[in-house]
C-alpha cells in the first residue's frame, strides 16, 4: 500500500496509542486532543482556555483591538481605531505625534508567546495582547510612558 506505513506510533508522548495502518503517511497524531496537547494547546488557546465560548477568530482579534485601545487610552494617548480594513489596527496621537499600531493576539505554545504573521514595515508600535495572561506587550515598550 503505498503512502501507509505500518505501526506509528502518535507523537504525544503522554499517549501510547498507535496510528491505523490506514492513515495518511503524514498524520502524526492519533487525535486532535492528542495534536493540542502536543504542542501547548497550540493556536486555539483561546478555545482550550475558554471552551464554552462560542465566540469566533474575528471577534477575539476585535476584542485584542478594544483592550490596546483602552490601555493607550489610560496611557494619555488619542486612540483612533479604523472601522474597517486597513493598512493598521489603531491610530494614536499624542503631542502632535502620530504612530500607527499593529494588534496581533498571542498565544504561549511550547513556553513562548506566539502570534499571526506580522508585517514589519506596517506599524510603528507592535502591540501583542496575550490572552491567557490578559496582559499587553509593547513592542517598542511603552510601560516608561
Amino acid at each position: 500500500m503505498k503512502g501507509f506505513i505500518m505501526n506509528r506510533k502518535c507523537l504525544n508522548k503522554n499517549c501510547n496509542n498507535f496510528l491505523s495502518a490506514n492513515e495518511r503517511s503524514d498524520k502524526k497524531f492519533c487525535s486532535n486532543k492528542c495534536r493540542l496537547e502536543f504542542h501547548g494547546m497550540g493556536v486555539n488557546n483561546f478555545r482550550n482556555l475558554n471552551p464554552n465560548s462560542k465566540i469566533n477568530t474575528r471577534q477575539i482579534g476585535f476584542i485584542s483591538e478594544m483592550k490596546v485601545a483602552i490601555d493607550l487610552s489610560f496611557k494619555g494617548y488619542e486612540v483612533f481605531n479604523s472601522l474597517y480594513n486597513a493598512s493598521c489596527d489603531i491610530i494614536i496621537m499624542r503631542d502632535g505625534k502620530t504612530q500607527r499600531v499593529e494588534v496581533k493576539t498571542g498565544f504561549i505554545k511550547c513556553g513562548k508567546l506566539r502570534t499571526g504573521g506580522i508585517k514589519p514595515d506596517a506599524h510603528d508600535i507592535l502591540a501583542i495582547y496575550d490572552v491567557a495572561n490578559d496582559k499587553i506587550i509593547y513592542s517598542p515598550d511603552l510601560s516608561s510612558e
